[in-house]
């Protein structure tokens, strides 16, 4: 009787030892094809039409830009980049979610050349473009607060500049500036000249909110009121990674 119940206790802990070690196995398994993510099917677009539908590849496991990217697989549809507002599709034959392709976005100006007339205006001036150390870089985006207006002049826009340098291989920024502005020029000019934008900004300070409402429409006011500064910083931070990574 006593050696029936030594070898019972012997057959739970053999018992005990392999469940504990199926437990083991399948949560490496696991582990592992959550980290290791498997080749995927030929489903996405490869390097090349990314680049032609005006993408930009980006590997999201050491890119912050793709942060809020989802990762799942779809039984319809087996790509795993599916945030379809900003990525057009898995890179094939790349390990995914590794390998993305970003949509190239729409410019909120209607126009890609007004916009960029604009940020290059801005870092010629003092107030939006400066240095605290010899080796940085300065770089500004814009977002128009008023999209409606078909592009004519002046456009209210949310202006974000910054100071930049690549530190211990990740991007820091030194100093920055995040402000509504009005910019105008000469409608009547076909071409965008940068000597002829002018900007305003409201002062800091007990003025700042006067000069709001002095400065800006009503209907801006209120887009300055509810701003959401999320997007733009992100913005920012693509921008000045592209840049000097050039």
């Amino acid at each position: 009787m006593k050696q029936t119940i030594k070898m019972n206790k012997y057959v739970l802990i053999v018992l005990s030892i392999i469940i504990l070690a199926v437990f083991a196995g399948v949560g490496f398994f696991l582990y592992n094809k959550k980290v290791q993510p498997e080749i995927v099917s030929q489903v996405g677009i490869t390097a090349e039409e990314c680049t032609k539908k005006g993408g930009e590849i980006v590997n999201i496991l050491d890119d912050e830009r793709a942060g809020d990217l989802e990762f799942r697989r779809d039984n319809k549809n087996e790509q795993f980049c599916k945030n379809s507002e900003d990525y057009l599709s898995d890179v094939i034959g790349l390990k995914c979610p590794c390998i993305c392709c970003k949509k190239s976005t729409t410019s909120s100006f209607g126009n890609d050349q007004v916009e960029k007339a604009i940020t290059d205006y801005l870092l010629t001036q003092k107030y939006f473009s400066w240095k605290t150390t010899t080796d940085s870089h300065n770089f500004c985006v814009v977002e128009n607060l008023n999209p409606t207006e078909n592009g004519l002049f002046p456009l209210y826009v949310w202006v974000r500049c910054g100071e930049f340098i690549m530190q211990n291989g990740k991007l820091k920024e030194l100093s920055g500036l995040s402000v509504p502005t009005k910019i105008d020029y000469p409608n009547q000019l076909s071409f965008y000249d940068i000597s002829k934008f002018s900007y305003e900004v409201p002062r800091n300070g007990s003025l700042y909110s006067k000069e709001i409402k002095t400065i800006f429409p009503l209907n801006v006011q209120n887009r300055i009121a509810d701003f959401n500064s999320k997007n733009i910083n992100k913005n920012i931070e693509i921008t000045a990674l592209n840049g000097l990574k050039k």
